[in-house]
C-alpha cells in the first residue's frame, strides 16, 4: 500500500499541464503500479492520509489527476475501470488498443 500511496502524491508532484517529457516516465510507472494494485485489489478499502479509500476512487481520482498532464498514462488507468467508468470516447484520452 505504500507504493500506493507514495505514486498517488508522486502524480500530484509532477502533473501538471506544463509538464514535461522528463517526468512521463516516472508518471507512467506510477499510473502502472496504481492499476496493478487494482488489478490485485478490485474491492479493497484501505486508509489514504485521513480517509478511506476504495479501488474505484483510486483509479477515478489517478485518471482524472493524469489528464491534466499524461493522456496517455490515463489512458491505461480509464482501461483498468470498471467499463460502467470509463470514459466516454470523446473525453479526450487516446484510445488504448
Amino acid at each position: 500500500m505504500q507504493r500506493v500511496h507514495d505514486a498517488m502524491h508522486d502524480i500530484a508532484d509532477h502533473c501538471a499541464p506544463q509538464t514535461g517529457a522528463t517526468a512521463r516516465p516516472e508518471l507512467a510507472h506510477d499510473a502502472q503500479v496504481i492499476v496493478a494494485f487494482a488489478q490485485r485489489y478490485p474491492n479493497a478499502t484501505f486508509p489514504v492520509d485521513d480517509e478511506t479509500g476504495r479501488t474505484l476512487s483510486l483509479l477515478l481520482a489517478t485518471r482524472q489527476d493524469l489528464g491534466r498532464c499524461e493522456p496517455e498514462a490515463a489512458a491505461r488507468v480509464d482501461q483498468a475501470l470498471p467499463p460502467q467508468f470509463r470514459a466516454a470516447p470523446s473525453a479526450g484520452l487516446p484510445e488504448r488498443r
